[in-house]
């Protein structure tokens, strides 16, 4: 195994072998390694058996092939990335929630949302674990309730206008397109700032 590593790695192997198995504390180190011009990853489990008296270790050890998991999990790493650039380069909020018990849990926002609230990352997730409602003009949060209750019932489409309260003291009218996520209780929120549009129509009433 260790003529098939990497120089790097197969000192590790043989650093860890001395250092942790002296002291009886298992190995349990992932390594990788090309076999027939593809990648293998492998995962390498030791526990001593005994060593005192022996110039070299004696340990069980168990070697697994864990290739499929690596690919999946680098797969999904890249997918990750390409969606959270993709979700942060659209003009409007985008925000995944859980709704329940009349409470909308934050599972996925982009920045655009946070940037249009005026607040940093910590700031922001912070309020929302406090009561969500600060972020919103007081006059709105009898229809975001109303909004969160119809949902929790029925999950369906809504799509409403509503103020929010930016870090300045700033009013900005969102209009939120809530549509539902399988059969569960998450949903997808797009927020647009349609602020010039709301009062250009006050105006004219």
């Amino acid at each position: 195994l260790l003529a098939h590593l990497p120089q790097p790695e197969s000192d590790a192997i043989l650093n860890a072998i001395h250092r942790n198995l002296r002291s009886g504390v298992p190995i349990d180190i992932p390594l990788q390694m090309q076999h027939e011009q593809r990648l293998v990853a492998l995962r390498l489990r030791a526990l001593p058996i005994h060593y005192e008296g022996h110039e070299s270790p004696v340990f069980l050890a168990n070697l697994t092939d864990v290739t499929p998991q690596r690919l999946a999990e680098d797969a999904l790493q890249e997918s990750n990335l390409k969606l959270n650039s993709l979700m942060n380069a659209v003009p409007g909020g985008i925000a995944v929630y859980e709704v329940a018990a009349g409470v909308p849990r934050l599972v996925y926002y982009n920045s655009v949302l946070r940037n249009m609230c005026g607040y940093t990352a910590e700031e922001y997730d912070r309020i929302m674990e406090l009561d969500f409602h600060q972020l919103l003009d007081p006059r709105d949060h009898a229809l975001i309730d109303r909004i969160i209750a119809k949902y929790e019932k029925q999950p369906q489409a809504i799509d409403e206008s509503l103020r929010i309260i930016t870090k300045e003291g700033f009013i900005r009218w969102m209009r939120m397109s809530v549509s539902p996520i399988g059969q569960g209780k998450l949903c997808c929120a797009v927020f647009i700032d349609v602020s010039r549009e709301k009062e250009n129509e006050l105006r004219t009433e």
